[in-house]
């Protein structure tokens, strides 16, 4: 699909036909001087995918999502929506696989949910995967190749790639290369010389970094840029190196992996000389040092909060553990920091509060600071709100009615009818 979208970009087509016409030809070029291609599909039919969130932020906000059953003389009227619903991939992975097949001048293999194809004499041992992602089913067939003592050149647009790939160098062999990007951005990775620079425990814990520290499915640490949190794994503990290894390995993370992811997330917001790797005793010693002005959201998440975002990571790192399952065991995600609502997984915030009720009553705002003539203060940059919690007389607007837009509800006459809210 990154072929796709590289033709998507700089083209227009009429029908599939048109596309199907040009991907074949594209293909064929980037396949020049290779003894044989293996051409890698998604599978988009997945349920309560932990990839849809990521689809819907891509694909923005659109009033109306239309499929279609691709073939040659399917329409193709505007290309920005036209690929917005996963029945219309999922049809268009299955064509175009087809197409490759049968109007393709190299030696060619295809990879979909439903089929395996060939369009030369050769053995593919891999079948039908369940696999969802083509990252992790691009590195079960590279390995495949590499095993029969063939050199493997991968063909990527995501790093994810990159990172799965550096795990299995033993298994890919010296020599293999990751060809990321494309014209003049385009990039020849050899995979050998990464691998012996970060070591092979570093390199065997560099996916599942990327998992904690944030990729499509986990979220970002905000504040924390990927290469802060890379410099930090780079100066970590071997126990620390040794948990983040472990990510992904059994149905839930042992204490002594989670343990030692947390310990990793706390040194990155720890002050210079300053060790601590519990996320409550590193709260209280950023909350005693914090000056008056400043609000809680200036500290790190709570224990509760790392605490689900390690599960998240570590159902990551178990799918991406099993790169090499021709039919993977995948967790629930339901005891992996989600929940359900609808057909959805949504991330689970927190398990538990935020700080002790005395300590929230402390939270006050600064709203109306900078600009004291505003008609309404505290809407959408309000630190109160952002912690749920209602303004009070100590805030900077003062709580005052006409003026404060977080203003808490009068309370009931009745107390025995008072709702509590958690």
């Amino acid at each position: 699909m990154a072929v796709v979208q590289e033709l998507m970009a700089v083209r227009t087509f009429k029908n599939g036909k048109d596309l199907a016409r040009a991907y074949v030809k594209l293909t064929d070029t980037k396949a020049q001087g290779y003894a044989a291609v293996r051409v890698v599909f998604d599978n988009y039919t997945k349920v309560s995918s932990l990839k849809e969130a990521t689809r819907e932020r891509r694909r923005g906000k659109l009033k109306e999502i239309r499929s279609y059953k691709v073939e040659d003389s399917t329409q193709i009227r505007d290309k920005s929506t036209f690929l917005a619903s996963n029945a219309t991939k999922d049809s268009l992975t299955l064509y175009l696989a087809h197409q490759l097949i049968e109007r393709s001048t190299v030696n060619m293999v295809t990879v979909t949910r439903k089929s395996v194809m060939v369009n030369y004499d050769c053995q593919v041992s891999t079948g039908v995967s369940t696999q969802e992602e083509a990252d992790t089913l691009m590195i079960l067939h590279a390995v495949e190749v590499a095993a029969a003592g063939a050199i493997v050149h991968i063909y990527t647009q995501d790093t994810d790639v990159l990172l799965l790939a550096l795990r299995r160098v033993p298994q890919l062999g010296r020599n293999s290369v990751l060809i990321m990007g494309t014209g003049d951005r385009r990039r020849t990775v050899l995979l050998q010389p990464i691998y012996d620079a970060l070591g092979p425990s570093k390199a065997a814990a560099l996916i599942n970094w990327h998992a904690l520290t944030g990729c499509d499915t986990t979220g970002h640490i905000r504040g924390k840029g990927k290469q802060t949190c890379f410099n930090a794994f780079m100066e970590s503990p071997p126990n620390v190196v040794s948990a983040i290894q472990m990510l992904g390995e059994g149905d839930a993370p042992s204490e002594e992996v989670a343990d030692g992811c947390q310990a990793f997330l706390c040194s990155l917001f720890c002050p210079k000389g300053t060790k601590l790797s519990r996320a409550s005793s590193l709260r209280w010693h950023l909350f005693k040092k914090m000056k008056p002005e400043q609000g809680v959201d200036r500290l790190p998440p709570t224990q509760g909060a790392w605490k689900q975002h390690i599960l998240r990571a570590h159902l990551q790192a178990r799918i991406w553990a099993q790169d090499l399952v021709e039919k993977p065991n995948i967790p629930d995600p339901l005891t992996l920091g989600w929940k359900k609502e609808g057909d959805r997984l949504i991330p689970v915030l927190s398990s538990e509060a935020a700080a002790p009720d005395c300590v929230l009553e402390l939270v006050k705002c600064g709203c109306g600071a900078n600009n004291p003539a505003a008609p309404m203060k505290c809407t959408k940059r309000c630190s109160c709100k952002k912690h749920n919690l209602a303004c009070t007389e100590l805030c900077q607007c003062g709580q005052e009615d006409g003026v404060c837009a977080n203003r808490s509800s009068p309370l009931p006459e009745d107390d025995e009818d008072e709702e509590e809210l958690y």
